[in-house]
């Protein structure tokens, strides 16, 4: 089983599916990949991979391609513990984003979103946005760590923050906007029929998804 993802997908979702796949199967070899999203698409048109997993931003256009979205899930902005904008009551989301972010590269109405500032009338529609913020990283690790330490902002899934705020490392923001949702999915060639290993791994990780979703509800 070979599969390709990008690096947040597999710091969050990816591994735990994994571990599972690998426990319930423990003579399949597998592959895990971790690659920019870009990548995720180039291995699957060329068949080097049987599955791979990340944003779907653009990909309506490529017929060759199979999708299958995975849910969306909100995120939200922290910053490090005495950060200014926890010194505000209800800082808005433009003047969250008066500070600069730590994340990967962001695209379609997330990028134009950040390319704003938060403000609406600089918004447009954000089809073929491309935003890459000051400081670029593929690891959320590093993107929470980089946050702890500077008045950077780290965007994120409740999932992928919850340890830092659960401990105080992190506090998270009230500010959010429509466009702070994930749209990640499963993608595979069209032609290509899923082996057995792929369709159980394409279950397993459904089912870690929800169980993550139910974890992690917002309040």
């Amino acid at each position: 089983l070979v599969v390709s993802a990008a690096p947040y997908m597999n710091e969050t979702l990816i591994a735990r599916a994994i571990g599972r796949i690998a426990a319930a199967h423990p003579r399949l070899r597998i592959d895990c990949r971790s690659v920019h999203p870009f990548e995720v698409v180039r291995q699957v048109l060329a068949g080097e991979t049987d599955l791979g997993v990340a944003n779907l931003f653009g990909l309506d256009r490529e017929e060759r391609i199979a999708v299958e979205a995975l849910p969306s899930r909100p995120v939200y902005l922290a910053c490090r513990s005495g950060h200014p904008l926890t010194r505000m009551a209800n800082p808005t989301l433009a003047q969250a984003l008066q500070f600069p972010l730590v994340t990967t590269r962001l695209r379609g109405a997330q990028a134009a979103l950040a390319a704003s500032g938060g403000l609406p009338d600089r918004l447009g529609d954000g089809i073929d946005a491309d935003y890459v913020p000051p400081v670029l990283v593929n690891s959320v690790a590093l993107a929470r760590v980089i946050a702890q330490e500077s008045d950077m902002l780290v965007p994120g899934t409740l999932a992928m923050l919850a340890d830092d705020l659960s401990h105080g490392r992190l506090v998270r923001l009230n500010c959010t906007a429509p466009a702070m949702r994930t749209t990640d999915g499963m993608l595979y060639l069209r032609d290509r029929s899923l082996s057995p290993a792929a369709r159980a791994f394409i279950a397993t990780l459904r089912q870690v998804e929800a169980e993550v979703q139910a974890a992690h509800a917002p309040v």
